[in-house]
């Protein structure tokens, strides 16, 4: 095994030839055999990912197009999927009855997590956690899946441990190097975290916060974890919990780079099968309400009971009977309905609308419910690579900043992060924020 280092820009796959062990070899071949494979475009699923149990679809979106598939010019074609959301009577995952090939949506994002200022805050609170719970010391190993632009992972830097952030985006990758994390730019695979322990060894914290909801073939993910993670460490995943979404009716997280909507049994469930086991979680703000689950190897750490709470809330809400999912499409269409003619009045009052977030989130609402340029002018977003871009479906164009006007009401797409959003764009005359609750915020102006 080679000694552990920092190595930026981690080559894949020519260093890794010498770097797997023989146990991996063979995942290894078939990980290279895949990536010269024409992928289809999208597979359909008549199973559950985890459990392989009957699947049940209960909220059909319609053939919608990929959240970021941004378009150079209005008008353009664009490439539409099925989005239906299906409920497994094994495990109780839901999930979309439609995969999407991964590098349409991946290979190149346009979403910078470092644009973010809430996001950040957010990684410096699980940084402070891995140090202060979880055993976190000097020179310790963290992996972060899904790395994105590396701003996340660098909140780790004060604690001087050697960091290793894994993505598929070639163009985040390259923003992650620059600021001297050790980049590895490919999905995450039992092949990809075999090499990293032959490289920098075992990995005390892995954080998978922005990915678990993310992946089509999720047991392959968990193996990987299960490969990378030391005896006594700890995987930090986080997911959008699939209550918050049902009881908010957040259809507009509903998306095709979101494939597994996930409750804690069902995550547990898939844990348990591959040797690891959630030993604590908890729930946080974050995409109207997540949970974090704190992972480990089975029989290495103690099952806290907040583990069994949670299960038993989940169980007493309903949410492992299919009756509790019936009636969600129902719900967000009278949101839809009630978001147009709200929106439609603003307009009638003379109000001049514009968006904020271009996000994923953004582009789901806005084909789901129809509001294009006879309600909007354009979309903000701080992302200069989605600036000049028109959203797919709707073709909005994306602006900066420099384009809120004084007399704007602003419609907060990315409504997980309206506080910060109002608190930017004060200058505007009003806000509205569609969810979890409908609400519009007048701007108090002095006299």
């Amino acid at each position: 095994m080679m000694s552990r280092r920092v190595q930026s820009g981690f080559a894949v796959p020519q260093k890794w030839c010498s770097l797997v062990s023989s146990s991996h070899g063979e995942t290894l071949a078939r990980f290279e055999a895949e990536k010269t494979m024409k992928k289809p475009d999208c597979v359909t699923r008549t199973s559950c990912k985890v459990c392989g149990s009957e699947i049940v679809p209960y909220f059909d979106l319609g053939d919608m197009p990929l959240p970021d598939d941004f378009q150079s010019a209005p008008g353009n074609d664009v490439r539409r999927f099925k989005l239906e959301l299906a409920y497994c009577k094994g495990c109780h995952l839901s999930q979309l009855t439609v995969d999407v090939n991964p590098d349409l949506m991946f290979r190149d994002f346009p979403w910078e997590s470092s644009v973010s200022k809430p996001n950040l805050e957010h990684f410096q609170e699980l940084a402070s956690i891995a140090s202060e719970r979880l055993g976190m010391k000097r020179g310790d190993v963290v992996v972060d899946i899904a790395c994105n632009d590396g701003g996340p992972l660098d909140q780790f830097s004060p604690y001087e441990v050697v960091k290793v952030g894994v993505d598929p985006a070639t163009n985040l990758i390259e923003l992650a190097k620059t600021k001297g994390i050790s980049t590895i730019n490919e999905y995450w695979t039992p092949a990809i975290a075999d090499g990293i322990v032959s490289s920098f060894g075992k990995a005390k914290i892995v954080t998978a916060t922005q990915v678990f909801g993310h992946v089509a073939n999720i047991r392959e993910f968990v193996a990987g974890l299960k490969v990378v993670l030391a005896e006594d460490g700890t995987c930090i995943v986080e997911a959008p919990h699939h209550v918050d979404l049902i009881n908010g009716t957040l259809f507009d997280t509903v998306h095709h780079e979101h494939p597994s909507y996930w409750l804690l049994h069902s995550a547990d469930t898939l844990f348990r099968k591959h040797g690891m086991m959630v030993y604590d979680v908890e729930k946080t703000s974050v995409y109207g309400g997540s949970l974090r689950m704190f992972v480990g190897h089975e029989g290495k750490h103690e099952i806290k009971p907040s583990v069994a709470k949670m299960i038993a809330s989940e169980e007493e809400g309903g949410f492992y009977s299919f009756e509790r999912y019936q009636g969600f499409g129902t719900q967000a269409a009278n949101f839809r309905a009630n978001v147009r003619r709200f929106l439609t009045q603003l307009k009638a009052d003379g109000e001049r609308l514009v968006g904020f977030g271009a996000g994923a989130k953004g582009c789901i609402a806005l084909n789901y419910c129809g509001l294009d340029s006879s309600f909007l002018d354009h979309v903000i977003d701080e992302t200069e690579g989605k600036q000049g871009m028109y959203i797919p479906g709707v073709d909005l164009k994306v602006v900066g900043m420099d384009e809120l006007d004084a007399n704007d009401v602003v419609f907060i797409l990315s409504w997980n992060f309206s506080e910060a959003i109002i608190e930017r764009s004060k200058i505007a005359k009003g806000h509205v924020v569609p969810l979890p609750e409908l609400v519009m915020h007048r701007t108090r102006r002095s006299a």
